[in-house]
C-alpha cells in the first residue's frame, strides 16, 4: 500500500493545474487567537482576546502546517495540554490534571455535539476521525465549563468547530504515509444544493491504516489498527434569519493492543494481545433563528451510538440530546437561557472481568441554565452571573453557579476573574460495575516470609456503587492579557478545591487473615491454596476524599517579522489528595510543561514549523522526556500542497505513558516518524 501512495503522490505532483502557486501568508491573528471569534466559553460569539476565561485557539492553519492527522495529535499545538501517546493509536489526555485514557474531567465536542461515552464519562480519542482539514478551529477551555455545558467539564472544554459546507464547495483529495502511518486517503466532495440559496452540502470518506511500534515494554507491540469512517454535512438557509444544520458521521475501527489482565488462576497480571473493534455514529440537525437584532434562538437535536468490543467488555449505549438555547439582548444586559435533556440507554453486556452491581440501563439528565452579563462601566467592566441546575438519574440535582468580572483595562490590556463551582457525576464503572483486577497478595495483609506464600495472589475486585455522590469543585481563577503590536502575553492562575472525590477501601472476610494463619502453622499448604483460591477482596469505591490543585498558565506570542511566528509557554500544576490511600485513583505530584513553537513563512510557496515539548514524567511513571516536531509544507500550485513531517525527532523512540493502574491498557515506546503527505484540491 505505501508504495502505491508514493506513487500516486509522484504522478499527482507533476500534474499542473495553475500558474498560482504562492503559499497563503501566515495569519498572525490566527496563530496568535486573540481575535478569533469563540463560543464554547460564554455559548455565544465572543472575541478570545476579551474572553474571561483560560483559553486557545487552534486554528486550521496552524494543523495544517504542523502535518497533524488527528485530533488528538492536534491537541498538542496548544499550550497546557497534556497529550500523552499510549500506543501507536490510543492517547491519554487531560487539563490541568494527570492525563488519562478515562479521563472524566474533560468535556469533547464536535460542533457543540458531547461525543463523551457513559461508561467512564470520556472519548475513545482513537475513533474520533474528523478530517483536518475540514476543521475551522479547536477550541479549548482550560477551567471550568459546568454553568454552560453540564457535569463532567470541571477541568476543561475542547470543542471542534468545522468548516460550514458554504466554505469547502469543492473537491479536495488527501493521501499520507510514513514509518509509523502506513496509509491515510481521504476524499471530500461538496457543493451547492438547490433546495435554497445560500445552501450547500459537503461528503468525506477517510481510509486509515497504522503500523505497529517498534518496541514494546515487554512483548512484540500488537498496536496496528485500521479506521474507515464518512461523513455528510448540509448547510440549509431558509432565509436572512433562519437556518438549519444537519450532518452524520460514521467510523469504525479495528486495532490491535496489549493489555494486562488478571489470569484466572493465578490472579496475577498477565499481559495479553487482543483486538479492539469499535463503531461510532453521530446525527445532528441544530435550527438557528434570528428573532430580531437582539435576540436569536437554538434548537439541537442530536444522537450518537458506540458499540465496542474487547476482551473485558462489550460495550452498546445509545444517547439522545435535545438542547434549547436563546440569546437576548436587553437594556440592561445580555441574557442567555437554555434547557437541556440527554438519556443515555446502557444495556449492560457482561464479560469474564466484568459483571453489573446495580443493573443500570439507562441514564436520563434533564436542566436549565440562565447567564447574564452586566455592563458596570461601558467598554470597561462586565460581571457575568449564572447557573446551571441539572438532574440525573444518578445522584439527583446538581448545581454549577459561576459570577466572572471582565476589565478592560485600556485597549492593550484586560483583567478576568472567575469563581465557580463545577460537577463530576459518577460514570457508570464508578456507580454500577464490578471488574477484576490483579488480585492481592498474601504478603500485603501480614508478610509470612514463606515467599512463595505472601506472593500468592487473591481474586480482586474493583467494586462501585450507588452510594457514591457526585464531586464537588470549587475553583478560583485570575487572568491577566496583555496585546501589544507584534507580541502579546497570557496569563492565568488557577485554585481548585475538590470534595468528594474517590477512595478506594479494600475489604474482605475478617476471617480471612485467622483463616490463613491457621493453615499455616500445620503447614496445610494445599489447604492454604485451595482456600486462597475461594476468596475475595474488594477495592470498594468511595466519595469522601478531598483534593486541591493550583497552578499557573503562561503563553507569550511573538511575530518576529511579517513571515515568522513564536510561540513560549509554560504549565504548571500541583495535586495534593488528602487521601491516597492508592496511587489508583489520586496522586500527590505536580504536572510540568515547557512548550515551544515556530511557524516560519520561508518563500512564496514554502513553510516551516517547529514545535517542541518539555514534560514531566514522574506522575506517568516515565522519563522525563522532549518532543520535537517538524513539518515542512510546499505550495507545488494553486491546487496541490506537498508535506514532510517528522515527530519526534531527538530520540528514536520513548515511553510516554506506563500507568498500568489505571487501565488495562499495556503502553508501548513511541517511534521518531516521517509522514509524507499531499492535499489537491480542485
Amino acid at each position: 500500500m505505501k508504495k502505491i501512495l508514493l506513487l500516486s503522490l509522484f504522478l499527482i505532483s507533476h500534474l499542473s493545474f495553475a500558474d498560482n502557486n504562492e503559499i497563503e501568508n501566515l495569519d498572525f491573528e490566527s496563530l496568535l487567537a486573540t481575535d478569533v471569534q469563540i463560543t464554547s466559553v460564554m455559548k455565544r460569539t465572543n472575541k478570545a482576546s476579551t474572553t474571561p476565561a483560560s483559553v486557545y485557539v487552534i486554528s486550521n492553519t496552524q494543523m495544517l502546517n504542523a502535518g497533524v492527522t488527528s485530533v488528538a495529535q492536534a491537541l498538542t499545538l496548544a499550550p497546557g495540554i497534556q497529550v500523552r501517546k499510549i500506543d501507536n493509536n490510543k492517547w491519554a489526555i487531560g487539563i490541568r490534571n494527570s492525563a488519562g485514557r478515562y479521563t472524566s474531567k474533560l468535556l469533547v465536542m464536535i460542533d457543540g455535539q458531547s461525543i463523551y461515552n457513559p461508561s467512564f464519562a470520556g472519548v475513545y480519542w482513537e475513533a474520533l476521525n474528523v478530517p483536518i482539514y475540514d476543521i475551522e478551529r479547536i477550541e479549548v477551555i482550560k477551567g471550568q465549563g459546568g454553568l454552560l455545558w453540564g457535569s463532567n467539564a470541571t477541568n476543561g472544554v475542547v470543542n471542534i468547530i468545522t468548516k460550514l459546507s458554504n466554505d469547502t464547495r469543492s473537491t479536495k483529495i488527501s493521501l499520507k504515509t510514513g514509518t509509523t502511518l502506513d496509509y491515510e486517503m481521504s476524499l471530500r466532495v461538496g457543493g451547492d444544493l438547490n433546495v435554497a440559496e445560500n445552501s450547500s452540502y459537503r461528503f468525506y470518506i477517510n481510509s486509515q491504516a497504522n503500523d505497529k511500534s517498534d518496541l514494546s515494554r515487554q512483548w512484540t507491540p500488537k498496536d496496528e489498527g485500521e479506521k474507515d469512517s464518512f461523513g455528510t454535512r448540509f448547510d440549509i438557509a431558509f432565509d436572512d434569519n433562519t437556518s438549519l444544520l444537519i450532518q452524520g458521521d460514521y467510523t469504525e475501527i479495528k486495532m490491535g493492543q496489549t493489555l494486562e489482565l488478571a489470569d484466572p488462576v493465578t490472579f496475577a497480571g498477565s499481559e495479553v494481545t487482543q483486538s479492539q473493534k469499535r463503531k461510532h455514529t453521530l446525527l445532528m440537525l441544530r435550527l438557528e433563528n434570528r428573532l430580531s437584532n437582539r435576540a436569536n434562538q437554538t434548537l439541537q437535536a442530536s444522537y450518537a451510538k458506540q458499540t465496542g468490543e474487547q476482551p473485558y467488555y462489550m460495550e452498546k449505549f445509545q444517547s439522545y440530546d435535545i438542547d434549547y438555547q436563546i440569546n437576548m439582548l436587553m437594556d440592561f444586559a445580555q441574557v442567555d437561557i437554555g434547557a437541556n435533556y440527554r438519556y443515555d440507554k446502557t444495556p449492560f453486556v457482561g464479560s469474564q472481568y466484568l459483571s453489573s452491581e446495580n443493573e443500570t440501563d439507562n441514564i436520563k439528565k434533564y436542566g436549565v441554565f440562565a447567564q447574564v452579563n452586566f455592563t458596570l462601566i461601558k467598554n470597561e467592566l462586565d460581571l457575568i452571573i449564572g447557573d446551571k441546575s441539572e438532574h440525573n438519574s444518578l445522584t439527583g440535582w446538581e448545581h454549577q453557579p459561576s459570577i466572572r468580572f471582565a476589565w478592560r483595562v485600556d485597549d492593550s490590556q484586560f483583567l478576568w476573574a472567575s469563581f465557580s463551582q463545577g460537577v463530576r457525576t459518577p460514570s457508570l464503572i464508578e456507580y454500577d460495575y464490578k471488574i477484576q483486577v490483579n488480585g492481592f497478595k498474601v504478603g500485603a495483609i501480614f508478610e509470612t516470609g514463606n515467599e512463595l506464600v505472601d506472593k500468592t495472589r487473591i481474586k480482586t475486585y474493583l467494586r462501585g456503587g450507588n452510594q457514591l455522590q457526585s464531586e464537588k469543585i470549587a475553583s478560583t481563577e485570575f487572568g491577566y492579557r496583555l496585546q501589544q503590536n507584534t507580541w502579546n502575553l497570557d496569563l492565568s492562575l488557577f485554585y481548585s478545591e475538590a470534595k468528594n472525590t474517590l477512595t478506594i477501601t479494600p475489604t474482605a472476610d475478617p476471617l480471612l487473615a485467622p483463616s490463613i494463619m491457621a493453615f499455616l502453622q500445620v503447614a496445610d499448604f494445599n489447604g492454604f491454596f485451595e482456600y486462597v483460591q475461594n476468596q475475595m477482596v474488594s477495592y470498594k469505591l468511595n466519595s469522601d476524599g478531598k483534593q486541591s490543585t493550583y497552578g499557573v498558565d503562561i503563553i507569550l506570542n511573538w511575530q518576529v517579522n511579517p513571515s515568522a511566528n513564536i510561540t513560549f509557554g509554560f504549565n504548571y500544576a500541583r495535586q495534593e489528595e488528602d487521601n491516597v490511600s492508592n496511587d489508583l485513583l489520586g496522586f500527590n505530584g505536580y504536572i510540568k510543561q515547557a512548550f515551544f513553537s515556530l511557524n516560519k513563512k520561508i518563500n512564496k510557496t514554502n513553510s516551516l514549523m517547529l514545535q517542541s515539548r518539555w514534560e514531566d514524567g514522574s506522575i506517568y511513571k516515565t522519563e522525563d522526556f522532549i518532543a520535537v516536531d517538524m513539518s515542512w509544507n510546499w505550495q507545488y500550485n494553486h491546487y496541490i500542497t506537498v508535506s514532510l513531517t517528522g515527530n519526534n525527532l531527538l530520540e528514536q523512540h520513548h515511553l510516554e505513558y506506563a500507568r498500568s493502574n489505571d487501565t488495562f491498557d499495556v503502553g508501548t515506546y513511541i517511534d521518531r516518524s516521517f509522514t509524507l503527505g499531499m492535499i489537491v484540491d480542485f
